[in-house]
Formats: structure tokens, sequence, C-alpha cells
């Protein structure tokens, strides 16, 4: 996770805490001047609504204030739904005062249909929540935290909508692949449903451990069974490393060197570049993997999670060193 989009992401978030506080107390001031209007023959609405309207923008400020100095992950549906707490009996209590007024049960099933909406922003900012505080302690070497958060997301499901439970899943699984605990990778991955992008990503990472589990046909189907509409270009670059993989495995060194030839690309996977600077080195040309491990590339398969469960990888990464080293 990039430091810029954590910023635009906390920037967001704190616009957010303001507008919810505004909208809020607006409202508040609203359903106060709908009472006083049908009981007391008042015509304050404009009144109270705007007297809402204002203090929302002062508390929003100072909940923006509070939020900037002390958010962390794991607090930030505290500071969104707390207005929403405010606002919701509020927009039920003015639905009841109009429908008694006019007779009619249409205010207050408006009020339910807001208040219903509400409800579902406060859901979503839950588990907005929930899912960033998994991901942040991840990216910040706590995997317990991590599995701990993102298993309640999991089993929140009357909190959590459906695309984000199925988001944890292919995080959980993709967490346990870094700790190198391929069944319980499987397990996970497995969870997440069979459509949109999340699954695609979920079902090349699956295609991956069942082949470095040595099920290489239950890894084949996994591979042929992907949408690269749904997946985009990312899913069909860590497609071709995994049947580059599988076909290293069942059909050997010549099969494999002459696929990674063909579909190599300059945004090839990690795991791609790494066999096939193996491939190379294996077959004698030395020059051509150095090259193909280039800086960047170099980097990336250093650094890659199968560095360690792929040999091949571990094994061309110590011999670049040691070439360049020398």
């Amino acid at each position: 996770m990039s430091h810029n989009s954590e910023e635009r992401r906390t920037s967001r978030y704190l616009n957010s805490v303001w507008l919810f506080w505004v909208l809020a107390s607006g409202i508040v001031g609203l359903s106060v001047g709908v009472t006083r209007g049908l009981t007391m023959q008042e015509r304050s609405l404009p009144t109270w609504t705007l007297v809402g309207v204002g203090v929302g923008v002062v508390v929003g400020f100072l909940a923006m204030s509070i939020a900037g100095r002390r958010e962390r992950p794991g607090r930030r549906s505290v500071h969104l739904m707390a207005p929403i707490g405010l606002a919701l009996p509020a927009v039920c209590w003015a639905g009841v005062v109009v429908s008694l007024h006019v007779g009619s049960v249409l205010p207050a099933i408006g009020a339910v249909g807001l208040g219903l909406v509400l409800m579902n922003v406060a859901r979503r900012a839950y588990a907005e929540d929930i899912l960033h505080t998994g991901v942040h302690a991840w990216h910040a070497g706590r995997h317990r935290v991590a599995v701990q958060t993102l298993e309640a997301a999991v089993e929140a499901k009357a909190l959590v909508p459906a695309p984000m439970r199925a988001h944890a899943c292919f995080t959980l699984g993709l967490i346990a692949l870094a700790d190198e605990d391929l069944e319980r990778a499987e397990g996970w991955l497995l969870r997440v449903p069979g459509h949109g992008r999340t699954a695609q990503q979920a079902r090349v990472s699956l295609a991956l451990v069942q082949a470095l589990r040595g099920r290489i046909e239950s890894a084949q189907r996994s591979v042929s069974s992907l949408d690269f509409r749904e997946g985009g270009e990312t899913v069909r670059h860590k497609a071709d490393g995994v049947r580059l993989l599988i076909v290293l495995r069942e059909q050997g060194v010549q099969a494999a060197r002459d696929l990674a030839e063909r579909t190599l690309r300059d945004r090839s996977s990690a795991l791609q570049v790494g066999l096939t600077a193996w491939l190379r080195w294996r077959d004698g040309d030395v020059e051509e993997a150095l090259f193909l491990l280039e800086p960047n590339n170099m980097l990336r398969v250093r650094h890659s999670e199968l560095v360690h469960l792929v040999p091949e990888m571990g094994e061309v990464v110590a011999m670049a060193e040691a070439a360049r080293a020398g």
C-alpha cells in the first residue's frame, strides 16, 4: 500500500466525517422543525434546519480534528457511524409525526426507507473499516492481527456485504500463501465466489497454490476456468506464470523454455520472469538471463513470496547475485 494512496484515503475519510455530521445535524434540525411546526403550529422548519446544518458544520470540523489526530485503523467506522446513529432516530421520529398529522402511513414508509439507506451506509462504513484494518495490519507485518480481523469480517455476514467478504477470503488466502501455509491458502481461496475481478484473482492464485502442492490437474482446471474479461491483464500475466510452472513440472525443461519465450511480456509476473531467467541460465544463456533480471525485475523476483516456494526462483536469484558480485 503506497504512502500517497493512504494519504488520499485518509483525506476522503476526513471529508466524509465532516459531511456525515453536517447531514446528520441537518436531519435532526429538520426533525425538530417538523415536530414543532405540526404540534405547536410554528413556521420554524427552515430555521431549525439551518440551525442543524450550522451545528453540523461546527461539530463536523471538531470531529475531523479529533479523527485526524487520533484516527487509526479499526476506529474509522466509529467516526462515521456516530452521526448516522444520531440521524436515524430523528428520521424515524419525523416520519411518525408527519404520518400522525396527515393520517397516512406514506411519510412513515418514506422515513423507514431513508433509515434503511442510512443503515446501509453505516454497514458499508463498518465493512470498509474492518477490511482496511486487516489489510493495513498485513502490510505492517502483523499477520496474526490481520488474520483475526479478516476472519471476523468473513463471519460478520449481517454487517459485511458479500463482495467484501469475498475480498477478505482472497486476502486471507494471500496471507496464508505468504506464510507458506499452502493448505490454508487453498481453503480460503476456494471460498471466494465465482464472479467478478476478485474471484478471478482468487482463482489464478488458487491455481498457483494447487501447482505448488503438486496437484497439477486441479491447477490446470483452475487456469482453464479463468475469465480474462473480468480479471484483466494482471490476471492474464499471473496465469501465464502459473501455466509455465505447470508445464515445467509436468513436461520438463525444454517444453517450459519454449512456452516461456513465447509468452514473456513486458509486464509478466515475477513467477514467469524468475522461471524464464532460470531456464535461460540452465541452458547456458547466462547473459540473456542476467539481461532479463535487470534491477526492477530482480527486485520483484527477490521480494516475491514465491522465492521460497519455487526452488528455481531462489536458485536463479542466488546465481545472479553471485555473478554480479564477481
